[in-house]
């Protein structure tokens, strides 16, 4: 996977990572957050003076960061974060991946529910749900009606379930 270079301007959605010469992050509540334990992060937001909000999904939080504080990664990759959920309690991050060079257009959570149910939820909030096929690999969208017609946000999240649960 490539990475950016410094003088091009970030996106919102970009993947990053801290620096190596970081020791790790300020978290909230003054808490100093360790580099292995930020695992990979998003761009939410690009202030007015170039900072970065970046959301760090191992470790839970967003955060403001200088550019040279993070390594911008391939900026056509996208991450999706991978959570357990039992449908009571909250949901519990299992893993992440990095995701490059398969036209994700944003970052995403999926949520792994009880007896192969996947939900697909997008950085912008807009969730989606599906069975999952375990043998084939494959998943198929619950509750959509037959007389629709697919879009490219339900393509997107469909391609999200797939490759967040098979072996990519």
């Amino acid at each position: 996977m490539t990475k950016a270079t410094v003088t091009e301007q970030a996106g919102l959605e970009e993947v990053v990572q801290a620096r190596k010469e970081l020791a790790g992050i300020q978290g909230p509540g003054g808490v100093f957050v360790l580099r292995d334990e930020l695992g990979a992060g998003v761009i939410r937001e690009i202030g007015p003076d170039g900072e970065y909000l970046v959301h760090w999904v191992q470790a839970d939080f967003d955060t403001w960061v200088q550019p040279d504080e993070v390594d911008r990664l391939d900026p056509s990759a996208r991450l999706v974060a991978i959570y357990e959920q039992d449908g009571h309690e909250k949901r519990m991050f299992k893993h992440y991946k990095v995701i490059s060079g398969r036209g994700l257009e944003h970052s995403w959570a999926v949520e792994l529910f009880p007896k192969n149910v996947v939900r697909t939820v997008r950085s912008d909030g807009w969730a989606w749900t599906f069975d999952w096929d375990a043998p084939f690999d494959r998943a198929y969208p619950i509750h959509t009606r037959a007389d629709t017609v697919p879009t490219d946000d339900h393509a997107e999240a469909l391609t999200v379930a797939e490759l967040a649960l098979s072996g990519v």
